[in-house]
């Protein structure tokens, strides 16, 4: 009531002066009123968050996933004045942790990092405690790791269109490697063989060691690694890296071309990892972590520090993370069905 009867008296007072001061007035007051409705919102967010909050990570500690939610939660943890607390929840391909999150109550104190499984989950498995589509909130993306695929250096092949033009003289004859079914290497390798039309064995291994020493040894004869691997493995001479699923080159690697370059456009297979929290969450709690999370992958430490994993940092609105998750639940499933992958 008293700010209500503050306005009315200013506006009031206003009555009592000259034209011209009077203009001068309430543009000012305008203004004041103006700059108040634009950090309402801000202000509200404010008191978000007055606790710890949970970030739970669903692959074990350790691993690139596992590396960036730290990196990014550090600075999201100094931004927003509170801590976090990461909690790795691995088991059933990132289904234990997701489940975790779905249930949990939507008031942004229990966030999800979410990956590639995030994806890919709703075609291999039958059956999920959750649905993907409605029971999550996007937040934002934060990067992305783009696959490299990598052939032994004994292969006579420099480039996608040569790989394409061997595979096609020799179909069922070349190997690839795959770490895991359903993985984002896995997803790549049947996409490339769908778009491109060649015949390509999948030999599956018990991780990635395993699977990148097969290539060393032209057990098999290309892999859809990780930015990483591609790197050592190209820098020791076991291997060559000849396409990035990237839109752009990256940094890493600027001598290698893109497969859009290389005359397969729409390639979108690349890994991602962002946040997303419980379907229900305030406007203005989506909002505060959006615009940590977008800061934090701005930051020239934390860009330095996700560059040095093989990462991208991207950042983007809600809708831009949502938007991506129904696409590629699309995209990614199509190949999942039709190259027959399941775990259940």
């Amino acid at each position: 009531m008293a700010n209500t009867t503050l306005c009315t008296r200013n506006f009031h007072d206003l009555r009592e002066i000259s034209p011209l001061r009077r203009n001068a007035a309430a543009i000012s007051w305008g203004c004041v009123v103006c700059a108040a409705a634009i950090y309402a919102p801000h202000a509200v967010a404010q008191s978000y968050p007055t606790k710890a909050i949970r970030m739970v990570v669903a692959v074990t500690p350790g691993g690139s996933t596992d590396v960036v939610a730290r990196i990014v939660t550090q600075k999201m943890a100094d931004l927003l004045a509170q801590r976090f607390i990461v909690d790795n929840r691995p088991g059933a391909g990132s289904i234990v942790g997701s489940d975790i999150v779905a249930k949990a109550a939507p008031d942004g104190y229990t966030l999800l990092f979410a990956m590639a499984t995030h994806i890919t989950t709703p075609s291999l498995y039958s059956k999920l405690p959750f649905n993907t589509e409605e029971d999550f909130q996007a937040i934002s993306l934060l990067a992305t790791q783009p696959l490299v695929i990598i052939v032994n250096p004994q292969v006579p092949v420099r480039s996608i269109k040569e790989l394409i033009t061997l595979a096609k003289a020799k179909p069922g004859q070349l190997n690839y490697g795959l770490n895991a079914t359903g993985s984002a290497g896995h997803v790549a390798a049947e996409m490339f063989k769908l778009m491109t039309g060649t015949e390509i064995v999948a030999v599956a291994y018990k991780g990635a060691a395993p699977s990148n020493l097969a290539l060393a040894s032209n057990e098999v004869q290309l892999i859809f690694a990780n930015v990483l691997s591609g790197i050592t493995m190209g820098k020791s001479g076991k291997a060559v890296v000849i396409g990035v699923a990237s839109e752009k080159r990256m940094p890493q690697l600027p001598d290698v071309p893109t497969f859009s370059e290389q005359g397969i456009p729409s390639f979108d297979v690349a890994p991602w990892q962002g946040i997303v929290g419980p379907k229900g969450m305030p406007r203005t709690v989506v909002v505060a972590l959006n615009r940590a999370a977008a800061e934090s992958v701005r930051s020239s430490d934390v860009i330095e520090k996700l560059l040095a994993t093989g990462s991208t940092p991207i950042g983007g609105t809600p809708e831009e993370l949502d938007a991506r998750i129904k696409s590629q639940l699309k995209s990614w499933g199509e190949v999942i069905r039709k190259a027959g992958m399941h775990v259940n």
